[in-house]
Order: C-alpha cells, then structure tokens, then sequence
C-alpha cells in the first residue's frame, strides 16, 4: 500500500488558512495576545525556514501547530527563569561564571511619599547563577586596622569570590568574614544578604 505524500500550499496562503486558528490556540494557552502574535509571526517564520525538511508525513496543519506547540513551551521556558526585581537604595547583585554584574537601586527610601515608581528590571537567568539581595548593613560596618567601613567595592569581590561555593560554605564565608572584620568593634546596624542559587 503506497501512501500519498503530502505537499505544503504556498506558505503565502498561511495566514489566511492558519493565522486565526493558530493564534487562537496560542492565545488560550499565554493569555497574552502580543505574546501570542508574536509566537505565530515566529512560527510562520520557522517553517518557512524548514520547508525543505518537511516530509510530508503529517498535515500542513498540524505541522504548523507541532512548531507552535514548540515555541510556546520554550516560551514557558525561558519564562520560568526570568527574574523581575526592583530595588530601593541597594542594588542586586547577580553572578555568573564567577562574574558579578550589578542592578543599580533606585535612590527611593521604601514607603516613601513620593509619587517616584520604581524602575522594574528583568534578567534571564540560567542555572548556576546566583543573586545577591542584601541591607546596607555588611558594606557599612566599620573595622579592619584602620577602624573604617568594609564598604561596597570589596563586598562585591567577597561575593564573587564565593559564589561558585555552597549556599551553606558560603553562609559561613559571610559570618567568620565579618566576625575577622570586626574585631573588637560594635554592630552598628542589621546585616542580611540573602543568596539564591538558580
């Protein structure tokens, strides 16, 4: 028994075949129509770019949704390792491969009375980073030979340093750091870093 190859149309007649259709199921499943728009362009892309390896095992139609079902899952994907903060007065550090780069803060005191917004920063993170968020705290304690503040510049080395550790080594790289720091000195304020390995 011989099976009939199937032949795809002229991809100009996609859109008027497809688009509504496909960007109704995208839509049921992002809820989110620029979202969805894009996905079916990037589709129609997609399969333009792969129409030599079509085989012509399957519909036309369903080869265009098999695409699509594949964009909006790496959609998903990539979505699960976005991270969206703001930040008020401290920034948040991320490192990556033992390079830390930084989200400035904005200078707005938290339950201000300003009519200021915060600026909402996004960052695709990949597994193995880490994030730092942390109070003004450990930067600004004073200490060392000289009795003066361990300061931003080296904090962020410190990290760095420390990042590819666990989150326990890491813990304790923190306490016995500063407890050195210290010396004799008093805690003149709260300190909290708080890390997050992805």
């Amino acid at each position: 028994m011989q099976t009939e190859e199937i032949k795809l149309v002229n991809p100009k007649d996609w859109v008027k075949n497809y688009g509504n259709e496909l960007y109704g199921f995208a839509f049921s499943k992002l809820s989110k129509q620029e979202v969805a728009e894009d996905l079916v362009q990037d589709t129609f892309l997609s399969a333009l770019n792969a129409m030599d390896s079509f085989k012509g095992k399957s519909s036309e139609r369903t080869w265009l949704y098999t695409i699509l079902k594949n964009k909006i899952a790496d959609y998903y994907r990539k979505a699960s390792t976005r991270y969206e903060t703001a930040a008020a007065h401290n920034a948040v550090y991320f490192v990556r491969e033992n390079e830390l780069a930084e989200i400035k803060a904005d200078r707005i005191a938290m339950g201000s009375q300003c009519n200021q917004l915060f600026q909402q920063h996004s960052l695709q993170l990949q597994k193995g980073d880490v994030l730092y968020l942390f109070t003004d705290g450990y930067a600004d304690q004073k200490g060392g030979t000289d009795r003066k503040k361990f300061y931003y510049p080296p904090f962020k080395q410190f990290l760095s340093e420390i990042s590819s550790q666990s989150m326990i080594e890491q813990k304790k790289a923190l306490y016995y750091t500063m407890l050195e720091w210290m010396k004799s000195e008093t805690q003149t304020d709260d300190m909290t870093v708080i890390g997050i390995r992805i």
